[in-house]
C-alpha cells in the first residue's frame, strides 16, 4: 500500500500491487472491466472505486469537484491522473497477430484472495498446498478453457475443493458448486491462478521453458509422461507422485534439468 496526497492536507492510501488488493477490491475490477473502455479510463475509474471518490464536475478552471462521503475536495487534472496512474500495474502492453499495441489485465496475484472461503480447502499462497495432481488437472482444464468458457469452473475446482483431499472423481460436482458462486469471484480466482503460473515460470524457468516442438495437443498425456518420469516409470510410486506438493515436483524436476545442463555442458567442452 502506498498514501498519495489527496488536496492540500489529506492523503489516502491505495494499492500499489496485485497483492495488496482485496479479494472485493478484484471483484470491483471485475465489475469494471467488463465494460468497454479504454485504459486510462479504466485505471482512473478502479482508481476512484478504491478511494471511494466520486467525480461530480469540472471546475471553470479545469480541476475537478471530488466527494468522498461528505466530505469535498478539488483535484487538479494533473493530479487526477496521478492517482489514476496508482493503478497502472494492472494493465501491461501487448501486441495483437497483426502488430497492433493493445492493453490487457494481466495478473500477478500469487496472494489467495479466499483463504477461508467456508467449506472449501485452499490452494494456499502461490498454490503453496496444491498436489501435483491438482495442477495436471488445472493445466488440463485451462486448455479447454479456451475453446469452452464452460470449463472456467472445472479449473476453479481443481485449486479449491471440498474435504481434506482432493478427489479427481469428483471435479464434475466440485464444478457445479463453484459454478453456482458470482461470476465476479470467479474472474478474481482466474486472476490468482494466471498470476501464479507467472510466478511459477519466473521461479522454475527450466521447467516451464517453451519446448521448440510446439504446444502439445494434449497437455495432460505431457504431465502423466512427467508423473512416469518423476516416478523412474514404477507404478507403485505414481500416486505417490500425483499426491505430493507440487512444490516438492518442481524442485526435483528443476534439480534434473539444472544436471542435465551441466552434463551437456561438460560434453561440450573441448
Amino acid at each position: 500500500m502506498d498514501r498519495i496526497p489527496i488536496g492540500k492536507k489529506r492523503s489516502i492510501a491505495v494499492p500499489r500491487s496485485w497483492d495488496d488488493l482485496t479479494a472485493r477490491q478484484m471483484e470491483t475490477l471485475a465489475d469494471i472491466s467488463a465494460h468497454e473502455m479504454t485504459a486510462p479510463v479504466l485505471r482512473l475509474v478502479f482508481a476512484l472505486s478504491l478511494t471511494g471518490m466520486r467525480v461530480k464536475e469540472r471546475l471553470e478552471d479545469g480541476s475537478f469537484s471530488i466527494r468522498r462521503g461528505l466530505r469535498k475536495v478539488t483535484l487538479s487534472s494533473e493530479e487526477l491522473c496521478g492517482l489514476a496512474l496508482t493503478q497502472s500495474y494492472i494493465l501491461e502492453k501487448d501486441e495483437d497477430s497483426k502488430g497492433k499495441n493493445r492493453w490487457l489485465i494481466v495478473s500477478r496475484r500469487v496472494l489467495d484472495p479466499y483463504p477461508h472461503l467456508k467449506g472449501w480447502s485452499s490452494p494456499g499462497d502461490a498454490l503453496e498446498h496444491l498436489s501435483y495432481e491438482q495442477f495436471m488437472y488445472a493445466l488440463f482444464y485451462e486448455q479447454q478453457l479456451k475453446d469452452d468458457s464452460s470449463k472456467l469452473s472445472f479449473l476453479l475446482a481443481c485449486l479449491w475443493h471440498r474435504g481434506r483431499k482432493f478427489d479427481a472423481q469428483g471435479i464434475e460436482k466440485q464444478a457445479r458448486r463453484i459454478a453456482r458462486l458470482p461470476w465476479q469471484r470467479r474472474q478474481a480466482m482466474l486472476w490468482y491462478w494466471t498470476g501464479c503460473k507467472q510466478f511459477l515460470k519466473g521461479r522454475f524457468p527450466r521447467v516451464f521453458r517453451p519446448s521448440g516442438s510446439g504446444p502439445s495437443r494434449n497437455i495432460f498425456e505431457d504431465q502423466l509422461r512427467v508423473v512416469d518420469a518423476l516416478s523412474q516409470g514404477d507404478m507403485t510410486r505414481k500416486p505417490k507422485v500425483r499426491e505430493g506438493f507440487l512444490y516438492d515436483a518442481l524442485f526435483s524436476m528443476d534439480e534434473s534439468l539444472r544436471r542435465q545442463e551441466e552434463m551437456e555442458d561438460r560434453l561440450r567442452r573441448p
